[in-house]
């Protein structure tokens, strides 16, 4: 019976995880939201132990009934779907949330693992200088090349990207992974 319920606690942790991760938070940023520690944070998302309370307030930061949040079968709701609705929760309800969080720009490593290794630019070998201005066309984000050119690097480590020689000193970088289509 207490691997049944370690198994479900564990799984509600992996769906509060990826809710936070989804709007590009961090575990302080969230924990700060709902007055709690970074470590009941870790602990609730590994699924180690949280309790009632912690679940309630968790599920009124994401603007969702707590039946919802726990529902690990339910599908993560689309970023701005989910954007849109706390923002509404949180008016309906006038409860305070920090603007800010809700359009958090995404993390270097996250946006390139998760949206320009699925991009259609990326299907070709491109250099950093390339992908340094993709993304500051497509996302109106800025930095420095070193740090993209480590986060190319983790990612050809992570088997997301692979990485071959196009000159002297330069890399090219493509995906390994399929586009995302849109329908």
């Amino acid at each position: 019976m207490n691997k049944l319920f370690g198994e479900r606690k564990r799984k509600i942790g992996q769906r509060i995880r990826k809710l936070r991760t989804s709007l590009n938070l961090t575990q302080k940023e969230l924990a700060e939201q709902i007055f709690v520690s970074v470590g009941t944070i870790r602990a609730i998302e590994t699924g180690e132990g949280f309790t009632g309370d912690y679940l309630l307030a968790i599920a009124h930061f994401f603007g969702m009934e707590l039946a919802e949040l726990v529902d690990y079968y339910a599908e993560i709701p689309d970023v701005s779907q989910l954007r849109e609705h706390m923002a509404a929760y949180h008016l309906y309800y006038q409860s305070e949330i920090d603007e800010k969080l809700l359009h958090h720009a995404p993390r270097l490593k996250q946006l390139v693992q998760t949206r320009l290794s699925r991009s259609l630019f990326l299907q070709e070998p491109r250099r950093v200088s390339e992908i340094m201005r993709y993304i500051e066309a497509q996302y109106n984000l800025r930095f420095t090349s070193s740090a993209l050119s480590q986060a190319l690097i983790n990612a050809v480590n992570a088997g997301i990207l692979q990485r071959s020689k196009t000159g002297f000193k330069n890399y090219g970088y493509q995906s390994l992974l399929p586009p995302e289509t849109t329908t």
